[in-house]
């Protein structure tokens, strides 16, 4: 079935009483008015008046040109070395320098062992060395390792300094080493000649004297 009513148009079905209005526009925001700027402040000892949005002179006084706090480095520089750190560097370039002069003397009678034996049996009066190769390479290793060791003392002594760290022990360090493998290398070419490390060892015969009654 159909229905034959005619369809309602703008409001028909509203309930009674009700009237229809337009919506309201939206308004924008107040906009909020500039702070007012604050007037200079005069100083109280008659000098130029100050802006209160700046900092006074005195507290920008305290600040460097680059804006860093006055005593604290600048951005980009490397803080001074202190006093103890400035001894240490004094002192570690004479023991590298005295250790660099030790190390070519070392190295220089250890190229030529075999005649450094022969010269101190002869000025003790051990007798003659037997020149061997055995002694010859023995010398040649200790000066190659001497000299590996002096490089290795001024990198690492010029490293800790860049740092700013103690390096004073380095030298030190690398003496002690030094020494030990010159001994080791006078130990080998002794051994090559036992008589001679006889010689040196063994005390000299004390002749008994018997008193007379």
């Amino acid at each position: 079935m159909t229905d034959e009513r005619p369809k309602p148009k703008y409001g028909e079905l509203a309930p009674e009483g009700w009237v229809w209005q337009p919506p309201k526009e939206a308004t924008p925001d107040p906009v909020p008015e500039a702070a007012p700027v604050p007037a200079p402040v005069a100083r109280p000892s008659g000098g130029p008046s100050v802006d209160p949005r700046w900092p006074a002179p005195d507290a920008r006084s305290a600040r460097s040109t680059t804006g860093a706090p006055e005593g604290d480095p600048a951005p980009g520089t490397e803080p001074a070395p202190k006093r103890g750190l400035a001894v240490d560097v004094n002192i570690t370039i004479v023991l590298l320098v005295l250790g660099t002069l030790s190390v070519g003397s070392s190295v220089a009678t250890l190229l030529d062992l075999n005649s450094y034996m022969t010269t101190a049996g002869a000025t003790f009066g051990l007798g003659g060395y037997p020149a061997n190769e055995v002694t010859r390479i023995t010398g040649v290793t200790g000066a190659v390792l001497h000299v590996l060791l002096i490089a290795g003392t001024v990198w690492l002594s010029i490293r800790r300094i860049k740092r700013q760290k103690l390096a004073f022990w380095v030298p030190l360090t690398a003496a002690v080493v030094s020494f030990v493998i010159t001994c080791v290398c006078v130990g080998i070419a002794f051994s090559q000649a036992p008589e001679l490390l006889d010689s040196l060892t063994t005390p000299p015969a004390v002749t008994s004297i018997t008193p007379t009654p």
